[in-house]
């Protein structure tokens, strides 16, 4: 059995990478972090447990920037976005950093994605109407799958006004993907190939 350490990765907490050094030291398999760019003032989608909504989800760190720096001090333990919100980020952008944090990595960067469950923090930066939200992620995985590709041309999602592009650094591993709404709970859309980016 592996065992993985889930946290909201908020300000107020500890820091990623004491997080990630203790959770290697102690035999963890995994280090998960969640992401919410940020949360609506208005609070009309209801949290998924039907509690109030917990302070951590306001001092989320960015799941990127921690995750790179968690990765400079350990060695050994995965390295894990569980979820990234897919439809709040622009694909090429994206592309760049889950390629960049896999290669600075060493390919032990897992990349968990999801819609989410907040309409309202979709809607403010996403032109995606809510029911097309899985679909979209599913076109955006194609298109980082593109980006990452050996070719490297990437075909962009319709929602996008970019052209295809090509750039580096690779990925070397596949998206996983959100089984749910909310929840870390992925699934491997295709096995690794390499640990080293060409």
């Amino acid at each position: 059995m592996k065992i993985g350490l889930a946290t909201p990765n908020s300000d107020y907490g500890q820091r990623t990478t004491d997080m990630a050094l203790e959770a290697e030291q102690r035999g963890y398999d995994s280090l998960w972090v969640g992401e919410h760019s940020h949360i609506p003032a208005s609070r009309q989608t209801p949290h998924p447990a039907g509690i109030e909504l917990p302070r951590l989800y306001w001092h989320m760190r960015d799941p990127f920037t921690s995750l790179g720096a968690a990765a400079a001090v350990t060695s050994r333990i995965k390295l894990v976005t569980g979820v990234c919100l897919l439809l709040e980020h622009e694909v090429l952008d994206l592309a760049k950093s889950v390629a960049t944090l896999d290669e600075v990595s060493d390919g032990r960067f897992l990349f968990g994605v999801g819609v989410g469950w907040n309409r309202e923090e979709l809607s403010n930066v996403s032109p995606v109407p809510w029911p097309q939200g899985y679909g979209a992620m599913r076109e955006t995985i194609e298109a980082l799958r593109g980006q990452w590709s050996p070719t490297g041309e990437i075909r962009t999602p319709s929602r996008s006004r970019c052209t295809a592009s090509a750039g580096r650094p690779k990925r070397s591993w596949s998206c996983t993907k959100n089984s749910a709404s909310s929840g870390p709970s992925s699934a491997p859309l295709t096995k690794p190939t390499s640990t080293n980016a060409s």
